[in-house]
C-alpha cells in the first residue's frame, strides 16, 4: 500500500481510500419525492418546466401542475383560439383545471381566427354547438376554473368585457383586476357580483362620462357593504 507522509501525518493512498469505501450507485433522478421535483421546477421558466416534463412520465406527473399554474393569454393574434384550446383541454380531462390558479386575458380578438382550419373542430371539442364571442369563450372558461385564485382581464381594443359574468361563482378568487366597463353595467349592490374570497379588487379607470360617475359610486357602496359584513 502506498502512503503519503506529509508534515508528520501519515495519509492513506488512493487504492486504499478506494478499497475502504463503498461508493453508492447513482442516484435516480426520477426516484426524487414529488415536493423536491416541484421544487426544481419552480427554478425554471414555463418552457423549461415543459422540456423538463417530457423527458419521462414519473416528471410529468409530478410538476405537470407548476406547468399549468399561470396562464397568461397575450395579445398574439391567437389568443382566441388558445382560449378554445384549454376549454377543450380541460373538457377532456378536468383534472388539469385545478392545476391553473392564475389566468392573465389581453387583447383577445375573435376575428383574429377567420382563417384557422381547425377552428370548426375546435369549437365542437370545446363543447360548442357554434363558434362562440370572444366574450363567451372567456366566460365558459373562468367557469370551469373552480380553483382560480387570480384574473387579470387586460385589454385596450379586444372584444372581452365580462359585463354579464357573475364572479361570485369563482369561490376561490382572491384578486381580480378588470376594466370598468366589467362592472359598470351590474345592478347594485356589487357585492353581489364578486366572489366571497376577494381580497385585492384592480379596476382600470372608465373612458366615458358616464362610467365615469357611476364606478366611484358603486366601488364605494361595495367597500361600505363589505366592511358591514
Amino acid at each position: 500500500m502506498v502512503s503519503v507522509l506529509f508534515q508528520g501525518h501519515e495519509f492513506p493512498g488512493r487504492e486504499a481510500v478506494k478499497s475502504q469505501v463503498n461508493f453508492p450507485h447513482r442516484a435516480n433522478i426520477t426516484r426524487l419525492p414529488v415536493e423536491l421535483k416541484r421544487q426544481i421546477a419552480g427554478h425554471l421558466n414555463t418552457k423549461d418546466i415543459a422540456h423538463l416534463a417530457r423527458t419521462c412520465k414519473s416528471f410529468l406527473l409530478s410538476i405537470e401542475p407548476c406547468l399549468y399554474e399561470t396562464v397568461n393569454l397575450d395579445a398574439s393574434k391567437k389568443a382566441y383560439l388558445h382560449v378554445l384550446k384549454l376549454s377543450a383541454m380541460i373538457n377532456k380531462d378536468s383534472t388539469l383545471a385545478g392545476h391553473i390558479k392564475t389566468l392573465e386575458i389581453g387583447d383577445l380578438r375573435k376575428e383574429d381566427t377567420r382563417q384557422v382550419d381547425e377552428l370548426d373542430e375546435l369549437v365542437k371539442t370545446a363543447g360548442w354547438e357554434t363558434s362562440p364571442s370572444a366574450d363567451e369563450s372567456v366566460a365558459r372558461l373562468l367557469s370551469q376554473l373552480g380553483s382560480l385564485r387570480s384574473f387579470c382581464l387586460n385589454h385596450l381594443h379586444g372584444e372581452v368585457h365580462l359585463a354579464t359574468f357573475n364572479f361570485a361563482t369563482l369561490p376561490t378568487l382572491t384578486t381580480l383586476k378588470v376594466p370598468a366597463e366589467s362592472l359598470v353595467s351590474r345592478q347594485s349592490p356589487l357585492i353581489n357580483h364578486l366572489p366571497s374570497a376577494l381580497k385585492c379588487l384592480y379596476v382600470k379607470e372608465a373612458n366615458d362620462e358616464v362610467n365615469e360617475d357611476t364606478l366611484p359610486q358603486l366601488l364605494i357602496d361595495y367597500i361600505i357593504v363589505e366592511t358591514d359584513k
